[in-house]
C-alpha cells in the first residue's frame, strides 16, 4: 500500500520531533490546516508543500511529487527556488 501525503507528512514532523503546532508555525500554516493535511482532509498547493518540506528539513521536491504535482512542476520550482537562494 502507498503512504499518502498525510502519513509522510506525519511520519517526518515525529521523526523530527516537532508537535503539530510547531511544525504549522515553521511552515507559516495555521494548525488546522496542518492537521487536515497530515489526515488526508486537505491537499496543499505547491508553495504549502514547500513550506512544509522547510518546516521538516526535507527536500521540497519530494514534498512536491509526493503532493501529486507532476515532476516537471517540482523541476521549475526547484530552479525558482535555487535563482532565489542565488539573488540572496
Amino acid at each position: 500500500m502507498k503512504t499518502t501525503f498525510g502519513e509522510m507528512v506525519r511520519h517526518h514532523r515525529s521523526r523530527s520531533g516537532l508537535t503539530l503546532r510547531a511544525a504549522a508555525g515553521l511552515a507559516g500554516l495555521s494548525p488546522g490546516y496542518w492537521s487536515r493535511i497530515e489526515n488526508d482532509k486537505a491537499s496543499p498547493g505547491i508553495s504549502a508543500a514547500i513550506s512544509i518540506a522547510i518546516a521538516l528539513g526535507i527536500d521540497p521536491d519530494t514534498t512536491i511529487v509526493a503532493a501529486g504535482f507532476e515532476p516537471v512542476e517540482s523541476l521549475r520550482v526547484s530552479a525558482a527556488i535555487s535563482r532565489l537562494m542565488e539573488s540572496s
